[in-house]
């Protein structure tokens, strides 16, 4: 697998811990994790082995989910030509449930909580969309005021 060079047995022991979630008799009904990474910053192989094992998880029975991310889906510029949304990893992946970040309006109460603002997210550039979602998100993307779609991969 293609990895970043800076946390690449970081990145291993994350492939090697899902996959050793096949190889238990007993896993639990929800996995949650704090975490994740722009598509940019990883190889397309990393990602697709890392989806095989979620869709595995899945298929037994466990949630997944994960952070959807601290800074949106971003905008970064390519080559330095074009700017492009950059998605969250992995909450780009069909196979898991990305989870938005909320807030309290009030730093002295707990009272009022909305959503974060800056919560990642973003179309995938490596996964096709599922084919459950394809409607909703074509009622979205024509009732919304968005940019251009050059910037995203719906």
């Amino acid at each position: 697998l293609l990895l970043p060079t800076l946390h690449k047995q970081w990145y291993q022991r994350r492939v090697r811990g899902l996959a050793a979630l096949s190889n238990t008799t007993k896993i639990p009904y929800v996995f949650s994790v704090s975490y994740s990474d722009k598509e940019r910053t990883l190889s397309p192989e990393y990602m697709k082995r890392v989806n095989t094992e979620f869709m595995k998880t899945g298929l037994r029975g466990t949630s997944v989910l994960f952070a959807s991310g601290d800074h949106g889906a971003g905008c970064y510029m390519f080559n330095d030509t074009a700017y492009t949304f950059s998605p969250e990893f992995p909450s780009s992946t069909p196979y898991i449930t990305s989870v938005g970040g909320t807030m309290f309006t009030s730093t002295f109460s707990d009272v009022n909580e909305k959503g974060n603002d800056i919560s990642g997210g973003g179309f995938s550039t490596i996964f096709e969309q599922p084919k459950y979602q394809q409607e909703t998100v074509a009622g979205y993307l024509n009732n919304t005021k968005l940019p251009d779609p050059k910037y995203y991969n719906p």
